[in-house]
């Protein structure tokens, strides 16, 4: 589950853009792409306020650290079973800690990533705004000439 979500480059802090116009050119494309991929992301997952984003991302983090703690406990039944007597019930009950302890890794993987994917949306959403409320003081101050 591979995302193609990327942290929005600041330019004003970014040395090698202020040095080079044709690279600057190049991030300023990349940007409004990622900005592009941050708005579908926010709207595909109806996302109405920076809130809803931050109340994800805790709701994840929470499934995650219970899930760390169910990993555990299975864990350490499986060490309990490899170090005891090995019967058939001792040996399909590894298979199913086994197969559970599997499915639990995948989820985790998949929440792990859930968690960067909101991180990386957040900043790019801070970043989308603050643009936005600097573009517009800058058009304001247009204005007022």
């Amino acid at each position: 589950m591979h995302t193609k979500l990327r942290l929005v480059v600041d330019l004003q802090n970014c040395a090698k853009a202020q040095a080079s116009r044709a690279y600057a050119r190049k991030v300023k494309m990349t940007n409004l792409q990622q900005m592009a991929q941050t708005i579908c992301y926010v709207q595909e997952h109806g996302y109405n306020t920076k809130a809803d984003l931050e109340y994800d991302r805790q709701m994840n983090i929470t499934a995650l650290n219970k899930l760390r703690n169910t990993l555990e406990k299975i864990t350490t039944q499986i060490s309990k079973i490899e170090s005891s007597d090995n019967d058939e019930q001792s040996s399909n009950q590894f298979d199913i800690l086994q197969q559970t302890r599997i499915q639990l890794l995948t989820n985790q993987k998949t929440l792990k990533q859930n968690i960067r994917n909101l991180e990386i949306i957040s900043s790019n959403v801070d970043n989308i705004l603050h643009f936005e409320s600097d573009h517009q003081l800058s058009n304001d101050r247009s204005t007022q000439r």
